[in-house]
């Protein structure tokens, strides 16, 4: 072919292509002609069309006093950060929500990452902790569920299953992470057009800025006012007003049934949790309308929220701030004496609890538990929390468990003196040696340390050197099925009742509990249950209440922590908790008398002289030291005051604390903080922030 022809061909070709590109040039002109032009208005009308809805508007929760009135959580004005399903496009929502995670904050955040998968390279999550690593199991299972893998699958194929579900194959692993930890979260909340997802709380005021002027960037992104949990003493009592958040998947039938909707904030621990049917107000409806893009234009209130319920609480804050304070430093000094001992005795201290309960009614006045934590920081500090050894949000003065050790002796002088098995003359010839069980051989605490013995000893003296020959002879002459029927009475080994989660039930030594694990129960078990060790675990609280019920002459009182609810419309109480029996023991005088003496002489010139000697009130007391498995021993200890006309108890216990002395300062601390109230008191002082110490 020569060349001529050869140009003619392309030539003809070029025209075509030519033609081509014309006509489609001119149909997309005429479509822009017919869009912005011809039927412009039209189109800019569907843009801008209005969609109305009715929405809640979300109730201020109830606020929670101390017994004074004083404000321990209120509510504050904030924003929120909102994903409505109804605006939010299915094919770019994954963008959207990287984008957004990118201006949020992490304290912010209204939900912890509950995907049990590391960052990448991936792995399953671990714990040392058994509990946590239970909880963590459940998660994995759950989420292998959720994609449809096999229950030998491992965390890379995990994870590659579920970025297949979310479509983020093609996100960087980072990314991918982040985003699939929204996304699970998202399902696990029954994210959907009728259930919005809240995704950060309590937002400042440059991100909502952002996001109302970039809203044409964060299609379903929604900005809304609502009221936001304070706390007004950050890091205090936590553990007892607990935490706030949303409606999970498998909490929503209950919830729904009660008449929640699934965006609704609920009482997730704590007084949040057990009070949450009166601090929870009533919702209020608006008729809001938006743009097709989501943009509110108009909202109008048609039905005004109504306030929940103030729930006013036993606790004075106070002597609140001065149990947890004292705990603390208690703690920390113990750990500084420990590492400078040669035998490192408290060095491994971990943790404890203190409690103070009005003996004449019940109510608890103070609740500590160390480790603590800041509920204000808590979902930016949750990763930190649950993998703290320390376990800092377990609630160890109701929830932990320990041996009473010798605190438990008056509980083995009552149901002795009591039954008749000794009297306030019997006496015990204590060598430091008990050798009943021959060839077994049981030894009082004096001997092992001193090689001596406490020498003839009645049941006043046996409480104030804590005698343990005496009190292996008051069990055994008892016996254990008799000893433990007086501690039932004394609520021993049984849950209080008290209006809080997470709540122990403790354990009662005796043959019944033994034959659970398989073993047979002895002779020389009941002695050691007699001084508060063998199988014996009880919680602070019960400890506590056991004391209280003592010394206030044999009523045990069921421990409250709620005072009264106050009505929301502000016209008064609605409810008050009114002191409660569970047992009524009638203690014969000369016994309640020779048991209180004991107490007292262990104060003053016993076991805890050293910290109570010269104290201006009158005090009884009780140390105990409670060996463990490993490590150094249980600090354990017990007080009451005033001696003549005793109102408070108190129960300390600080896990490998090393004695009952070392610990016993705590107690002195919520004396001096509760003591100091009552007389700025009798000056007619009034109840404030400024005059109460």
């Amino acid at each position: 072919m020569n060349d001529r022809n050869l140009t003619d061909k392309y030539k003809g070709r070029l025209i075509f292509l030519a033609v081509l590109v014309f006509l489609a040039a001119a149909g997309m002109i005429g479509r822009l002609v017919n869009i912005q032009i011809v039927n412009g208005a039209d189109y800019a009308e569907r843009a801008n069309r209005k969609i109305t809805r009715t929405v809640n508007v979300s109730a201020p929760r109830g606020k929670i006093l101390d017994r004074y009135g004083r404000p321990l959580v209120t509510n504050r004005m904030g924003f929120q950060v909102v994903l409505n399903k109804v605006f939010l496009p299915a094919d770019s929502q994954n963008d959207i929500i990287l984008k957004l995670m990118g201006e949020l904050k992490q304290e912010t955040l209204t939900f912890t990452d509950s995907l049990p998968v590391s960052n990448y390279p991936y792995d399953f999550n671990k714990s040392d902790d058994q509990d946590e690593q239970t909880k963590i199991d459940k998660q994995i299972k759950k989420l292998k569920s959720f994609v449809n893998v096999d229950a030998g699958a491992n965390a890379g194929e995990t994870m590659t299953a579920l970025y297949k579900k979310y479509k983020l194959e093609n996100f960087s692993p980072e990314n991918a992470r982040l985003v699939a930890g929204v996304r699970y979260e998202m399902d696990n909340r029954s994210f959907s057009a009728t259930n919005p997802f809240i995704i950060a709380t309590d937002v400042d005021t440059s991100v909502v800025t952002v996001l109302k002027e970039r809203y044409t960037e964060f299609p379903g992104i929604e900005v809304q006012a609502n009221t936001v949990r304070q706390y007004t003493s950050p890091g205090i009592l936590s553990h007892i007003l607990g935490r706030v958040g949303s409606i999970y998947k498998d909490e929503a039938d209950d919830y729904i049934n009660k008449g929640y909707d699934l965006s609704d904030i609920v009482g997730k621990d704590g007084i949040e949790k057990t009070m949450e049917q009166y601090l929870r107000g009533t919702a209020g409806e608006s008729v809001i309308e938006q743009t097709s893009r989501g943009k509110t234009t108009s909202s109008n209130d048609v039905k005004q929220p109504i306030s929940g319920s103030d729930v006013e609480l036993t606790i004075d804050k106070r002597l609140q701030e001065a149990a947890e304070a004292s705990l603390a430093k208690n703690v920390q000094n113990i750990a500084v004496r420990g590492r400078t001992r040669a035998e490192r005795a408290g060095a491994d201290v971990n943790g404890g609890a203190a409690v103070a309960i009005d003996v004449k009614t019940g109510e608890v006045l103070a609740m500590a538990s160390y480790p603590t934590f800041d509920l204000t920081n808590f979902m930016a500090d949750y990763q930190n929390l649950i993998n703290d050894k320390k376990r800092p949000m377990f609630n160890r003065a109701i929830g932990g468990t320990y041996e009473p050790g010798s605190t438990f002796k008056m509980a083995t002088a009552l149901a002795g003196l009591e039954t008749g098995a000794i009297s306030t003359a019997t006496t015990v010839n204590c060598t430091g040696k008990y050798d009943f069980y021959k060839p077994q051989i049981y030894y009082c605490w004096i001997y092992t340390e001193y090689g001596r013995g406490h020498g003839t000893t009645d049941v006043r003296r046996a409480l104030q050197e804590s005698c343990n020959i005496f009190f292996y002879n008051t069990g055994r002459l008892v016996g254990i099925d008799r000893l433990n029927e007086w501690c039932t009475k004394l609520g021993l080994g049984q849950k209080t009742g008290i209006e809080l989660p997470g709540e122990a039930t403790g354990i009662l030594a005796g043959p019944s509990e033994r034959e659970k694990s398989g073993q047979r129960w002895y002779g020389g078990d009941t002695l050691q249950a007699a001084i508060g060790q063998s199988d014996n675990l009880f919680s602070p609280l019960q400890i506590a209440n056991y004391v209280a019920t003592v010394i206030n002459g044999g009523t045990r009182y069921k421990p409250h922590i709620v005072k009264s609810i106050q009505s929301p419309d502000g016209k008064g109480t609605s409810k008050v908790t009114q002191p409660e029996v569970a047992e009524k023991i009638n203690i014969k005088e000369n016994n309640y008398r020779a048991i209180l003496d004991g107490m007292r002489s262990a104060a003053e010139v016993g076991t805890a002289s050293s910290v109570f000697k010269n104290y201006p009130i009158k005090v009884g007391g009780k140390t105990g030291t409670a060996s463990v498995g490993s490590g150094t021993a249980n600090g354990v200890f017990v007080a009451f005051a005033p001696f003549d006309n005793p109102e408070i108890a108190v129960a300390v216990i600080v896990e490998h604390g090393s004695s009952g002395n070392s610990v016993a300062p705590v107690a002195r601390d919520i004396f001096d903080a509760y003591f100091a109230k009552k007389a700025a008191d009798n000056k007619d002082l009034p109840h404030d922030n400024t005059l109460l110490p």
